[in-house]
């Protein structure tokens, strides 16, 4: 078992440099990917990397427009410590099926069609190209709403859960909750269920790291770069349908929350003006084996904020994780 190094985390000044030489030719030789139909037909793209001497894979569940290469260094970490990776572009995300013309609107009738992504895709590609049956979900944003609800719905699939700056409160800084009730209501009567929500637009190729949310510029600007390279990497703004849909499921994922039975590490971001942590801290009370760590000066992408908090970050994932393995691996 590979012990974890703090020194094994890429800092800010190199990380361009081992991004072309480590992770680069790492996903060359081990990422491969392919497709899989969703219970309902949907057309979903996968990623994966077979560890050879695998101690448990490792499921990850991304945000909201997130994309494959935003989890590549994430990924190679997993991997170095002896984990295979397996990740999904959910519907409406990367190469997955879209059910809107414009690649960069994101568009979903209910988060329970991206559990049946989740489920589809551990049944039909994970179980059956893992090497071991342990099996342990990383999930961020918009994905850790729909970890919460698969937990809740297949207790039993994973050995354990890590949600990084989970979704289970929208933020919507300075709308009142009355007029977000109403503005939704009337968007579902009106059929604007295709339109950006206030605040939500399509991408615009406009650089802007200082209000984005992480604070490892390199970072921001790798994954900037794959948006203007890849059409299919834009997913930027969500609709109306999608906003619905989310309020919906995280009022699901707080009701059921009791139905969770693994054990979950909750890492959250004490700078996220993405989602509330007065949601997350909910969480913890409704579930029994929630551990909640705070990152002070992070925002809300944990996993892309300056190595200082990225080294205890990893630290804690893969201290958790190893707690977590099946006492006779």
């Amino acid at each position: 078992m590979k012990q974890f190094d703090e020194a094994m985390i890429f800092g800010e000044d190199d990380f361009s440099e081992q991004l072309e030489n480590v992770i680069k030719p790492w996903i060359h030789n081990n990422l491969q990917e392919g497709y899989f139909h969703s219970e309902d037909g949907t057309k979903i793209h996968y990623h994966f990397a077979l560890h050879p001497q695998e101690r448990a894979s490792v499921v990850i569940s991304h945000g909201f427009c997130e994309f494959v290469s935003k989890y590549h260094e994430v990924m190679y970490y997993f991997y170095q410590m002896g984990y295979s990776v397996f990740f999904l572009e959910y519907r409406g995300h990367g190469f997955s099926q879209r059910y809107v013309e414009e690649l960069d609107r994101v568009y979903v009738r209910d988060y329970r069609e991206y559990v049946q992504d989740l489920h589809g895709f551990v049944e039909q590609v994970v179980k059956k190209k893992s090497r071991t049956d342990t099996y342990f979900l990383f999930a961020h944003s918009m994905g850790g709403c729909i970890a919460t609800l698969f937990l809740e719905q297949y207790p039993e699939v994973f050995q354990a859960a890590i949600l990084s700056a989970p979704l289970l409160q929208m933020n919507f800084r300075d709308v009142p909750e009355w007029a977000v009730s109403l503005l939704v209501l009337w968007s579902r009567i009106a059929r604007w269920d295709l339109r950006y929500v206030p605040g939500q637009k399509g991408f615009d190729n406009v650089y802007v790291f200082d209000t984005s949310s992480c604070t490892s510029e390199p970072r921001y600007a790798y994954v900037f770069s794959e948006r203007q390279r890849e059409p299919h990497y834009t997913s930027y703004g969500g609709t109306y349908a999608w906003t619905r849909a989310s309020i919906k499921g995280i009022k699901r994922a707080h009701r059921d929350a009791n139905k969770i039975t693994v054990p979950i590490l909750l890492c959250q971001a004490g700078l996220d003006g993405m989602v509330k942590p007065a949601g997350q801290e909910r969480f913890v009370q409704e579930t029994k084996n929630t551990r909640l760590v705070r990152f002070e000066d992070s925002k809300h992408e944990i996993f892309n904020a300056k190595v200082d908090v990225r080294k205890p970050y990893y630290k804690e994932i893969f201290s958790f994780l190893q707690d977590c393995m099946p006492q006779d691996k």
